[in-house]
């Protein structure tokens, strides 16, 4: 093949992925369009890569081998291969991902037909651990829906897409002359690379074309979510440098100023969060510099302080307002000492979140009718492993006077987790909320004025089951017909004792909780329930609204850390279950034993809802078995004179029949 056959060089780095490669370099010789040359440069791997990529070269002369000298990083090692390309079009490719075999074809034959300077299309992602793939609204582009398939330009598209778009050089397609002919290059040295390069193409290119096809397959590793992050993050100073000068230098800054102004802040304030502590003096440093040199040299003051959103504007005042980073935790601790007189403390339990379910969240709590001055946001990290969502508690921690984030050291569950926000709550009522629910526009005000109207220790309100059928909870079953219906006791309607224990739907008298000692007990699931029961034991009045005052949405993620514990039906979580229903048993046995109806009953949730919708092995099976089997006693001896579902299998788990009951249990589950 000569280099004039070549229509598209596809530049694959390679370092340290030996995993990974063999599929990686698969995909690009399964591809339907087959004069392509797959430039591959090793950036001196210490694993057995280069020896993958010698096999490969062997094995089909459309791959080329290259070794760096000396490992000089992802950005120089793409401008190797954009250098040594032959190919009329260039494509990059990760070597831990892969391409869907009809991408390069398909790449080809849109840009040849439309004369494209480069072309976009999707990723997905797959999650290692799990072997899943998953999609996310950044690589998705869900946003760009009426602009896909056309012929499009900077002018075409509004301007704050353009910095919404997914900046990956991987998703993407180019002729080789535009890149040549305008010397776009990524720049050497820095992680973060694809930012500037991206911005380039955008504002250098006359056509271009975004796809509505998943191309891309982007694999997410195991060590993405456990990562530290390093003094590699100081690049990013340098990055958001280029993208701002590049603005400024070529004239379009006054058009765009206001978004590349809270992407130059955004990047950097992420950042700062996310770098380990160890330098994050030294970044602060760095930081402070750039933000002199455009506030003072470029004389922008009045446009970060006109044109940033609130957060970017907070972060950036006070670290400008600030002379060091002593400085700057001594400022945050002042502006947190001069709030006080919350009517409410909301406390929201974190554990591997993601950005944008707490941003959901808290964006609700933000546009509260009671006024969100007037709440204070109790965030309590319960050690997360994911990072993500601790990072962003303490900006928000840092940025909004009445927002207080604890990161607790060692990993207890959510019950532990809301009793130290419990005793950290200023105010005299509490709320809660989970990071991936959120409050309709007016619940702290409807709940709030309940509460001082009718001087009572709880006030219970509705909420929507999102995951369900959207609409409101029927209450009219639980024999609550009114609107607001007042209690002096549980007793007055033991039908309450069946409504669903939405803690995020309720608020609480603080020092009803404080004087009863009514505190989440510590079981890693179904904490709820029993808080909820031991409340309407001990509340001497309590006020039940049938309106909806929460969204609630069962969190459906990649892996178990991610995962809703309602969707966590292992051995582990089964049994901590039943150690929740025994807890409840004997609380009616303290303080209602005519009501034993009410926590015997669960076993019927347990049973339909979550073990047989697990996936046990037969010796997990077992030892669940064996640990339930007495509840289960309990349970047919209560309702021995009633039907019951899925009768044989309870009687077969009480008399520990395992084989037959396992059998049982396979059939039912695949039903």
């Amino acid at each position: 093949m000569t280099s004039n056959d070549i229509a598209v060089s596809i530049i694959v780095p390679v370092y340290n992925v030996e995993n990974y490669l063999h599929d990686c370099l698969n995909s690009l010789l399964n591809q339907s369009l087959e004069n392509i040359e797959i430039i591959c440069i090793d950036d001196c791997s210490t694993d057995s890569s280069y020896s993958i990529l010698e096999y490969f070269e062997k094995k089909d002369n459309r791959i080329k081998i290259y070794q760096n000298k000396e490992n000089v990083g992802l950005g120089a090692t793409r401008n190797v291969g954009i250098k040594k390309a032959s190919g009329k079009y260039i494509q990059f490719l990760d070597s831990d991902d892969w391409l869907d075999n009809r991408c390069v074809k398909k790449c080809f034959d849109i840009s040849e037909k439309n004369q494209l300077d480069f072309l976009m299309f999707k990723l997905i992602n797959f999650d290692e651990p799990s072997r899943t793939f998953f999609k996310t609204d950044y690589y998705s582009m869900k946003y760009m829906d009426k602009y896909l398939d056309k012929n499009l330009s900077k002018n075409v598209i509004d301007d704050d897409v353009i910095f919404r778009m997914a900046n990956s050089a991987c998703n993407k397609f180019f002729l080789k002359s535009f890149l040549i002919d305008n010397e776009i290059y990524f720049p050497e040295g820095l992680i973060h690379e694809d930012n500037p390069f991206y911005f380039r193409i955008i504002f250098e290119s006359k056509k271009f074309m975004i796809i509505d096809q998943f191309f891309y397959n982007r694999r997410v590793r195991l060590n993405s979510i456990t990562q530290s992050y390093g003094k590699e993050l100081l690049d990013i100073l340098n990055i958001a440098d280029l993208v701002l000068s590049y603005f400024i230098e070529n004239k379009i800054f006054s058009k765009y100023s206001n978004f590349v102004l809270n992407y130059f802040v955004s990047v950097i304030k992420n950042k700062f969060y996310l770098i380990d502590y160890k330098y994050r003096m030294k970044y602060f440093s760095l930081m402070k510099k750039l933000f002199n040199k455009y506030s003072r040299l470029y004389g922008l003051k009045n446009d970060f302080n006109q044109k940033l959103y609130f957060e970017n504007r907070n972060f950036f005042n006070l670290v400008m307002d600030s002379e060091n980073f002593i400085e700057y935790n001594y400022n945050i601790k002042q502006l947190k000492a001069l709030q006080k007189n919350f009517k409410i403390s909301i406390i929201i339990p974190i554990y591997n979140a993601k950005i944008k379910h707490i941003q959901k969240s808290f964006n609700s709590i933000k546009d509260q009718s009671l006024g969100f001055e007037n709440l204070e946001v109790i965030f309590v990290d319960d050690c997360s492993i994911f990072k993500e969502g601790t990072k962003y508690i303490q900006q928000l921690n840092d940025l909004y006077p009445n927002v207080k984030s604890i990161f607790l050291d060692k990993n207890k569950g959510p019950g532990n987790a809301r009793n130290t926000g419990i005793n950290n709550a200023s105010s005299e009522y509490i709320m809660f909320l989970d990071h991936d629910d959120y409050y309709l526009n007016n619940a702290c005000e409807k709940l709030y004025k309940n509460m001082k109207k009718y001087k009572v220790d709880m006030v219970c309100g509705n909420y929507i089951n999102n995951s369900r059928d959207g609409k409101k909870v029927n209450w009219t079953n639980r024999n609550i017909n009114k609107q607001v219906t007042k209690y002096k006791s549980v007793f007055d309607n033991t039908e309450l004792f069946k409504i669903d224990p939405s803690i995020w739907s309720r608020i609480y008298k603080k020092s009803f909780l404080i004087d009863k000692n009514l505190f989440f007990k510590n079981f890693k699931s179904g904490q709820d329930l029993v808080f909820y029961q031991e409340t309407l034991f001990n509340a001497k009045s309590m006020l039940f609204v049938d309106e909806p005052i929460v969204f609630y949405e069962i969190r459906e993620e990649i892996g178990n850390n991610l995962s809703s514990i309602s969707l966590n039906n292992s051995e582990s979580i089964l049994k901590t279950l039943i150690d929740v229903y025994n807890y409840s048993y004997n609380l009616f046995i303290k303080y209602g034993c005519d009501e034993l109806n009410v926590p015997l009953n669960n076993l019927n949730y347990w049973v339909n809802y979550r073990f047989l919708n697990s996936t046990l092995e037969f010796e997990e099976f077992k030892r669940l078995v064996n640990y339930s089997s007495n509840f289960f006693d309990k349970y047919l001896e209560f309702f021995k004179d009633e039907e019951i579902k899925n009768k044989e299998l309870f009687e077969l788990i009480s008399n520990k029949e395992y084989v037959p009951a396992f059998s049982l249990y396979k059939q039912l589950s695949n039903n």
